[in-house]
């Protein structure tokens, strides 16, 4: 298994921690390692207990890591949306790098993050690695991009 873990190509999945964000990219990293590639999926902490109520069998050929977002006990019930981002963007931009930097160090062959366009500072946290950060669209734009071209 440690032989296969540094052969495979290991993708990093970053989803924006909202409702309707996780579960399609829960859903892609099932395509990813159908065909072939490692997948870890990083959520923030808080949102451990909701990614642990999904089917069990959903995360078995996934690695999932947990980084922080500020809120690790819960979002505040004063919760102020402007106030998140930029605690996300400086707390999970360190979490994140810290994530990256312990899965190279084990050994993982890193060739890609994908995350959602909402983290906009996750391509700063990827730029210096040796691979390339990808945004992906917000699910509903995609799917409203996926119908528009399925038009006759």
């Amino acid at each position: 298994m440690e032989k296969e873990k540094t052969k495979s190509a290991h993708v990093l999945l970053l989803p924006y921690p909202a409702q309707g964000h996780i579960n399609p990219l829960l859903q892609f990293a099932h395509r990813l390692t159908a065909n072939g590639l490692r997948v870890t999926l990083a959520v923030p902490i808080r949102c451990c207990n909701d990614v642990n109520k999904t089917d069990p069998s959903a995360l078995t050929s996934i690695n999932l890591e947990f980084i922080s977002d500020g809120h690790d006990g819960g979002l505040p019930s004063d919760f102020d949306a402007e106030t998140y981002e930029a605690e996300l963007h400086h707390v999970g931009s360190q979490t994140l790098d810290d994530l990256i930097a312990r899965l190279n160090a084990q050994g993982s062959r890193l060739v890609c993050l994908i995350y959602d366009s909402f983290h906009t500072w996750a391509f700063n946290v990827a730029r210096p690695c040796p691979w390339h950060p990808w945004s992906r669209l917000p699910n509903t734009v995609l799917c409203g991009k996926l119908h528009i071209l399925s038009l006759p």
